[in-house]
């Protein structure tokens, strides 16, 4: 009886130590933006990805756990997007009210087998997706992400600090020089603009020479500081359309 129960010990904090989630037996996904950042200037908020399918579909999820307004809580947002059409397959949302603001282990804890269940419903496999950076070398070449932001002609004073940046698009460009541009979005606000836009990196797909193309928008705070991300995922064909 000591050696099994010894066993078991062990191997429980083996999967821990191992990422995985011993009630769900799922593993937790690793957040590829935002969460590590300072609370006082951006609101906490992670990005996950979740994984492909091979007909293009990737799911990813948002996870808050805090707002000055209304306390700590679990928010998951999960999404499927079809990265050929960037068409929204499926989404859904889980949220709880928590005395402190969970960690997203809690939160996986908590939702993570709700959350693969609804993935594989919609064909996608849980899987681990890992952030690339550009300019990306494969076998068939390199690719490279452009940014190209738009910022209003006539700005007053003071008015930098709402977001001067109205719209952008972003390019892939071929190592031979050819490009296309694969988004274009137009700030939607009543007030201000975009207070900065980056290409976080993107995520390649492991069945064809597809990658899903992280965006990462600031969006100004209510009274300033701590400002608000908001992701785009946009996928792009690395050897088709140039």
């Amino acid at each position: 009886m000591y050696m099994n129960t010894k066993r078991l010990a062990v191997f429980g904090a083996v999967l821990l130590l191992s990422g995985w989630n011993i009630a769900g037996a799922q593993p937790v996904p690793t957040d590829a933006w935002g969460m590590d950042v300072d609370r006082w200037s951006y609101v906490s908020h992670g990005f996950y990805p979740l994984g492909w399918s091979p007909d293009g579909r990737f799911a990813y999820a948002t996870f808050r756990n805090f707002d000055d307004a209304t306390g700590p809580f679990i928010q998951i947002d999960v999404v499927v997007q079809n990265m050929i059409t960037d068409g929204v397959v499926a989404e859904t949302s889980f949220y709880e009210s928590r005395p402190q603001p969970p960690s997203f282990e809690e939160a996986w804890e908590a939702y993570g087998a709700e959350v693969v269940a609804f993935i594989e419903g919609n064909g996608v496999d849980l899987a681990s997706a890992r952030l690339q950076e550009f300019p990306y070398r494969w076998a068939s070449g390199v690719a490279e992400a452009e940014l190209r932001p738009e910022e209003y002609e006539e700005i007053l004073p003071g008015e930098e600090d709402f977001g001067v940046i109205g719209a952008y698009e972003v390019w892939v460009r071929r190592e031979s020089g050819a490009e296309k541009r694969i988004t274009r979005a137009e700030w939607d606000g009543s007030v201000g603009g975009f207070l900065e836009v980056k290409v976080g990196g993107h995520f390649p797909s492991p069945y064809e020479a597809r990658t899903a193309v992280l965006i990462v928008e600031t969006i100004r705070g209510w009274e300033g500081p701590p400002h608000n991300f908001r992701y785009r995922v946009s996928g792009a064909h690395l050897e088709r359309g140039f």
